[in-house]
């Protein structure tokens, strides 16, 4: 989309932010226009400011089929802050910043003088304003438009290959209406704007999305719900991209039997490995996919999970696996994944020791196995 069409954006998005705000406000006799236009208030304010996260640090044993393994040492970090100022500042009553980094680096121990990649994923990175029914992001936000919980049938912040998932650059508003939440996006991917248009509808027990945005492609479309059968959540989504011929969609449920949490999803989605460092873009296929949750004693976690393809598909390859080779010629071979997760709490809330194993193998690619132990300290 062209700066041209940009603007246009930005400009509908102010303009209904004005006149929905202007609606929700009119009984108190003051909009948003008005509060835009007041002159600053010279208020002192207290300043609160929070900072967590987590650093891990790994030891890794990394295969790639017909390659030789590798002995990796990984120090990955999640960090959170948050600025909430007490008080009114300027014409805006209430206004915060955050943002979130996940830095990451992978050094080769398989032999001195290992190679060194480092890496660093911005999740968040915003300002935030509040008024009266409208909430508005300016920066690095979040833009979740999946309700499935296994699968991606589409979404725009796809995780990588640590499965990192950055967030949305642009501008979005959040609409507070009593027939639900109204979503205005605009979202630079770095070479155009993407608009969305969201709606969220939420009562006791149920949930319902939908989505409307254009891609290079042409117009997406989507829509989810979610809600309680008995003691169980079921979920699903359904998209119309354009270009392709069907519709691309998953349908899960989640719910417990005992102890156990179990998560189950069939889809008709691209196969996403979200672990190793085999990447591939991949065209929609029929998918199954599985988690169980598991904690046998106290402070003690485990997670398995495992998807697969079912039938044949062509892939679309669109990428290497970071093992120097070239991908092999596309087929009707099914991918797949597997993983499990053993979590043990040191000391409850600051530290914990933990050992995964993960298998994936998608289509065009040889498959990745690694397995890691290390420790997590949270604060």
């Amino acid at each position: 989309m062209s700066r041209g069409g940009c603007a246009v954006i930005l400009r509908v998005i102010w303009a209904s932010l004005g006149v929905l705000s202007a609606l929700a406000l009119a009984p108190s006799g003051w909009g948003l226009a008005r509060a835009m236009g007041a002159p600053a208030m010279d208020v002192s304010t207290d300043l609160q400011a929070d900072v967590r996260g987590e650093i891990g640090g790994f030891v890794v044993h990394h295969h790639v089929d017909a390659g030789a393994p590798q002995l990796l040492g990984v120090l990955e970090s999640r960090v959170e802050a948050r600025m909430d100022p007490k008080g009114p500042v300027a014409a805006f009553p209430e206004w915060w910043a955050e943002a979130t980094a996940e830095p990451r680096w992978v050094l080769d121990l398989t032999k001195a003088g290992g190679k060194t990649e480092a890496s660093v994923v911005w999740t968040r990175g915003l300002a935030g304003f509040r008024f009266p029914a409208v909430d508005l992001y300016v920066g690095r936000f979040g833009l979740p438009l999946e309700t499935a919980r296994l699968t991606l049938p589409y979404t725009l912040t796809p995780p990588d290959e640590a499965g990192r998932r950055p967030g949305a650059d642009g501008i979005r508003a959040d609409v507070y209406l009593k027939a639900g939440r109204l979503q205005l996006v605009g979202a630079w991917d770095g070479e155009a704007w993407t608009p969305v248009v969201g709606w969220r509808r939420a009562a006791l027990g149920w949930e319902l999305t939908g989505h409307l945005l254009r891609s290079e492609s042409g117009l997406v479309a989507g829509a989810g719900w979610s809600g309680l059968a008995g003691s169980t959540v079921v979920y699903g989504e359904g998209w119309r991209v354009a270009g392709e011929a069907g519709i691309r969609f998953s349908v899960g449920a989640t719910g417990y039997v005992g102890d156990l949490l179990w998560t189950a999803e069939v889809a008709r989605a691209p196969f996403n490995p979200a672990s190793g460092s085999a990447t591939s873009r991949q065209a929609p296929r029929p998918l199954v996919a599985v988690q169980l949750a598991h904690a046998p004693l106290p402070g003690l976690t485990i997670v398995a999970d495992a998807s697969a393809g079912l039938g044949g598909g062509k892939a679309e390859v669109g990428g290497h696996d970071g093992s120097g080779g070239e991908p092999r010629a596309a087929g009707s071979l099914r991918p797949y994944r597997w993983g499990i997760v053993i979590s043990r709490e040191l000391m409850p809330g600051v530290s914990a020791l933990e050992f995964a194993a993960h298998r994936v193998a998608p289509v065009s690619y040889p498959a990745v196995f690694s397995a890691s132990l290390g420790l997590r300290y949270f604060f």
